[in-house]
């Protein structure tokens, strides 16, 4: 039955494995913390980008509203020029039926 067993100076999974964490990460830092760590830094970087999102400036397309707003008048006026011109242009063609009718 001894032969079936491991020597007691060899080494088995469980201490590779916590030897490898001791040598990697030293002062008890464990995977959790280190976790946590990056959960963290994900977290300040976020409010780092929204506040300088909050922060900028939106000026410019208020800026480029104001001329859409001119040329939208000036295309009403337009229309209300075309709509008089054909209003006109209607009633001489009815006074010219009525003048060749008489």
């Amino acid at each position: 039955m001894a032969a079936c067993q491991p020597a007691g100076r060899s080494v088995r999974y469980g201490d590779v494995s916590r030897k490898f964490l001791r040598r990697t990460f030293p002062n008890n830092v464990h995977q959790k913390d280190i976790q946590m760590s990056k959960v963290l830094a994900a977290l300040i970087t976020g409010l780092f980008a929204a506040a300088s999102f909050a922060q900028a400036p939106a000026a410019a397309p208020a800026a480029a509203a104001a001329p859409a707003k001119a040329e939208a008048k000036a295309e009403k006026k337009e229309e209300k020029k075309a709509e008089k011109k054909a209003e006109k242009k209607a009633e001489k063609k009815a006074e010219k039926k009525e003048e060749a009718k008489k």
